[in-house]
């Protein structure tokens, strides 16, 4: 069983999560893509960017960041087409966090983010590049090591795990995105000195009745 050790109010999460009621909707929820970057090939589900000063390869079973610029640099992989969120997540083990460490879901105007930097991990909700919704708390290596973004009913559900298996609840806002077409983003920011980020695998699931979501 998974211990809440998130600030007070985080509500622990079941580790089937949102698979468990999409079965119960008559649905299954299902990965539309993993990665765990072993073979240091990028797949054609995504494409790369980098800032001048970014360095983005996988390598070493780890999807890597470095910064080399005096001026903050940014890089990562995006996906090549949009997904279908209702009722899934994005997920990712987050193997190494060096400078900032970004999880996002993009939708037209509207950003949902996990990110970390130093100390702290935020929950954030920006629209037109104006942050809307923010949670912080202390970020813990040794239990903020999986993040998940979830979609549920129209909010979006920020959760941790140590392990991959329970799950904790950090936060959870309604939010305008458009969940059944969401472009999803691992990203790392940083100068030069920073450690790199580094991820070691993502998952993308969604309901496989999605339109029982509408």
């Amino acid at each position: 069983m998974a211990v809440c050790i998130a600030a007070a109010g985080c509500r622990l999460v079941d580790a089937a999560g949102g698979a468990e009621r999409a079965d119960a909707a008559g649905c299954s929820t299902v990965p539309q893509l993993t990665d765990d970057f072993e073979d240091g090939v990028m797949a054609a589900d995504w494409m790369t960017y980098a800032d001048t000063g970014a360095i983005v390869e996988e390598a070493d079973g780890v999807l890597r960041v470095r910064y080399s610029g005096a001026a903050e640099a940014w890089g990562g992989y995006i996906t090549a087409e949009p997904h279908d969120l209702r009722g899934g997540w994005l997920a990712a083990d987050v193997a190494q966090v060096g400078g900032f460490t970004i999880l996002e879901l993009n939708a037209g105007d509207t950003k949902v983010q996990t990110y970390a930097e130093g100390e702290a991990i935020f929950c954030t909700v920006m629209i037109d590049g104006e942050t809307v919704s923010e949670f912080q708390t202390e970020y813990l290596p040794d239990r903020h090591v999986h993040w998940r973004m979830r979609e549920e009913d129209g909010s979006i559900h920020w959760e941790t795990s140590p392990d991959g298996d329970g799950w904790s609840q950090l936060v959870a806002y309604p939010t305008p995105i458009a969940s059944d077409a969401v472009t999803l983003l691992l990203s790392g920011g940083g100068i030069d000195g920073d450690e790199p980020t580094e991820f070691e695998s993502v998952e993308i699931a969604a309901a496989d009745c999605a339109q029982s979501f509408l």
